[in-house]
């Protein structure tokens, strides 16, 4: 499984930040982000991703340490993704990482 936040930006930010969320891989906005989330099942993948209605993500900095919370964001599901996996979902949890 691999999952991806992709934004625009060269480094992780030094202020809370957030981001609306695209389906556009190459957008250049410093204000959006798209999230992405596949998954290698034998020879072939599925795979989900924000769409611009999926919401908002915020890199919550408090020093060193960032927290993205990702509860609520929705992603789509490819429209290659067999059953059962050809449904949206949501995600949900909490990233921690320091800068």
């Amino acid at each position: 499984k691999t999952f991806s936040i992709d934004t625009n930006l060269t480094s992780l930010p030094t202020e809370t930040t957030t981001f609306t969320l695209t389906d556009d891989a190459l957008d250049e906005s410093p204000t959006k982000a798209r999230v992405h989330l596949t998954e290698f099942v034998g020879g072939s993948y599925i795979s989900w991703d924000s769409t611009p209605t999926s919401g908002e993500v915020t890199f919550t900095v408090n020093g060193n340490e960032v927290t993205v919370n990702l509860a609520g964001i929705t992603l789509e599901a490819d429209a290659v993704n067999n059953a059962p996996n050809d449904q949206n979902g949501a995600l949900s949890g909490t990233l921690k990482f320091y800068r």
